[in-house]
C-alpha cells in the first residue's frame, strides 16, 4: 500500500482573490523575468509528480506551525521567488499556495505577507471554490 501511495500525485492550487488567483497576479506584480516564471513553474511540476520532500529537497520552509514557503531562485544571484503555501487545507495530498511574497529591494519577504496568507485561508476554509489548479 506504501508504494502506491507514493506514486500518487500531488496538486498545486492557488487561492482565488476577488481580482485572480493568487500567484498570477504576485508574477505579474512583481514582473518576474521569464527565466524566474519557468523556474518556478518548473519546481512547481516536480511537486506534483515526485511530492514536495523528494521534489524540493531544501527549497521548502517553515513560516509559522501551519504555513510554508518555497524559496526558489531560477540561477545564482537571482531574486528567490517565494510564495507562501499550506499543505492542504481539504486534501492529504495538495498545496494551496496563498500568497505571494514581495520582492521590494531585497527587505520585505514571506513572514511579511504571513497575515495575508492567514486571512486568505480563512476564507478558503469558509468558501472551497476559492483556489483554482495551477497547471503548470
Amino acid at each position: 500500500m506504501g508504494v502506491i501511495s507514493s506514486i500518487a500525485s500531488w496538486r498545486v492550487y492557488s487561492f482565488m482573490s476577488d481580482d485572480g488567483d493568487v500567484v498570477t497576479r504576485w508574477l505579474e506584480r512583481e514582473n518576474i523575468s521569464l527565466a524566474d516564471k519557468q523556474a518556478l513553474w518548473g519546481r512547481l511540476d516536480l511537486l506534483e509528480k515526485l511530492g514536495p520532500e523528494a521534489a524540493l529537497p531544501g527549497c521548502i520552509k517553515a513560516l509559522s506551525q501551519d504555513f510554508y514557503y518555497l524559496d526558489i531562485r531560477a540561477r545564482k544571484n537571482a531574486l528567490a521567488l517565494q510564495p507562501v503555501f499550506c499543505y492542504g487545507p481539504f486534501a492529504e495530498r495538495e498545496i494551496t499556495i496563498l500568497a505571494g511574497a514581495p520582492i521590494e529591494n531585497r527587505i520585505l519577504g514571506p513572514r511579511d505577507v504571513l497575515p495575508v496568507a492567514i486571512r486568505n485561508l480563512e476564507i478558503l476554509k469558509r468558501d472551497r471554490r476559492r483556489k483554482v489548479l495551477l497547471h503548470t
